[in-house]
């Protein structure tokens, strides 16, 4: 199931109703969740106090594998359907506070959004409170516009409140240099800017398939660029071979950004 964590419990909840209606000899739901290997030790906290609370707070049996799957470890939750959703969406949480990694030749750690939108200096150490003031531009196809905004900009105000991100879909006129896109501006903290992205993009997408090919467009500041690219191409080469995308940096600047 792939959607905003209020579709997939509601999703969840009525594929439970038809198992439970189907056999009446179980009421227990069973949920195996896949866990980025880089948030495994935010879920299980000191000494598995973590993970042990979100068993008290949820009533849910909850058993986190220690081996890998494809830079992710199972979690195999266990219980009624409404402990199992609750303790889902603990787990979550916890995730959502820390930004994926990708490790390249050149830097040990790389931390970005969950499709590597967002960079980072590599060398320079962030100053308190400059994630909140950096930004991420997105070009999303014009006919995905309107179901991103929402009636009266209701969907707009949802990712504001739900992430506390500042979102500005901005008027064709302002990228003429790409008629068919429009340009969305995501402002707040690293973290808060991924979730909001990948949000946008399942609204943009939401009609594609798994096997259809998808463009994505996103504009990256001149003086990171650098930093995107690698010695030699060679992290640019690294988000391909783990992604499995073809990906390319323009060589003409447009206002400050490639």
């Amino acid at each position: 199931m792939i959607g905003m964590p209020s579709q997939v419990a509601a999703a969840q909840q009525k594929v439970w109703a038809q198992l439970v209606e189907a056999n009446h000899e179980s009421s227990e739901a069973k949920v195996n969740l896949l866990v980025r290997k880089e948030a495994a030790g935010v879920v299980i906290g000191k000494q598995g106090s973590t993970l042990k609370g979100v068993r008290e707070q949820s009533g849910a049996k909850i058993m986190l594998e220690k081996d890998e799957v494809s830079g992710h470890r199972p979690c195999m939750i266990t219980g009624d359907i409404k402990s199992v959703l609750q303790a889902e969406a603990l787990i979550a949480d916890l995730v959502k506070t820390v930004p994926v990694e990708f490790s390249t030749p050149e830097t040990s750690t790389w931390t970005g959004p969950g499709l590597g939108f967002d960079m980072v200096k590599p060398k320079d150490a962030r100053r308190a409170g400059e994630d909140e003031q950096e930004s991420t531009k997105l070009l999303v196809p014009s006919t995905s516009a309107g179901s991103i905004i929402g009636v009266q900009g209701t969907r707009l105000k949802m990712l504001r409140e739900t992430y506390g991100v500042q979102v500005e879909m901005q008027s064709s006129g302002n990228a003429p240099q790409w008629p068919e896109d429009r340009i969305i501006i995501f402002k707040g903290a690293l973290v808060a800017r991924q979730s909001a992205v990948q949000d946008v993009l399942g609204m943009a997408f939401h009609g594609s398939t798994g096997t259809d090919q998808c463009t994505l467009k996103v504009l990256v500041p001149v003086q990171q660029v650098g930093a995107v690219i690698g010695k030699q191409g060679a992290t640019l080469r690294s988000i391909r071979e783990r992604s499995g995308i073809s990906a390319q940096v323009e060589r003409d600047e447009v206002q400050g950004e490639r």
